[in-house]
């Protein structure tokens, strides 16, 4: 769209139709890092941006396996989603090994968003809940704007926990600040043509 040169498109497209044939019955695409098919486990954003560019692809093409694919990983995000709208940063296809040692704020907000452009596509009512419960997560779980520490202020949560020589380090990174921008001004202009 930028160039308007053809070899550009025809690449985007050969990558999308390359995520519809390698996208696993989850919804995700577990052969590759930093996913892992042999430990069961799913990074929250890396497919969510697999499915975002297959809506950009449908949006290009009209091609539905594409809006078919984002939608099954939409679909299967939602069970990552906890009912304080959380999502954590490592999720496994056995739910119950699920680590809440480290919040994912990014992945609530990048999943929103998902949400929201699926929405737009048709699947209104299906993904009204999740949409909800992360915008009242993001919203619920930022830095005041006058937070002490201006490293902080105004910053969207996203931490992730390690142990190092007997010690307990909690990080905040301030990945999580952008997807949240991203998908509270895709939110208002959803609901509030703002």
């Amino acid at each position: 769209e930028f160039t308007g040169e053809e070899r550009y498109r025809e690449a985007f497209i050969n990558l999308c139709n390359s995520l519809v044939e390698k996208q696993h019955d989850n919804g995700f695409w577990m052969d590759y890092h930093p996913n892992s098919l042999e430990k069961g486990r799913m990074h929250p954003r890396s497919n969510i941006w697999y499915a975002e560019s297959l809506i950009e692809g449908y949006e290009l093409t009209g091609d539905r396996r594409y809006l078919e694919a984002a939608y099954r990983t939409g679909k299967a995000v939602v069970d990552w989603q906890k009912k304080d709208g959380v999502i954590y940063y490592r999720n496994y296809t056995e739910p119950e090994r699920m680590n809440r040692s480290s919040i994912c704020g990014s992945a609530v907000s990048f999943a929103g968003i998902l949400w929201l452009k699926l929405r737009e596509h048709g699947y209104k009512e299906e993904f009204e809940k999740p949409i909800q419960e992360a915008a009242r997560w993001v919203m619920q779980n930022r830095f005041a704007a006058d937070h002490p520490d201006p490293n902080l202020r105004g910053a969207f949560l996203e931490t992730r926990r390690r142990h190092k020589d007997d010690r307990t380090l909690i990080r905040v990174r301030d990945i999580a600040t952008s997807f949240g921008l991203r998908f509270l001004a895709i939110y208002y202009q959803t609901y509030y043509g703002v």
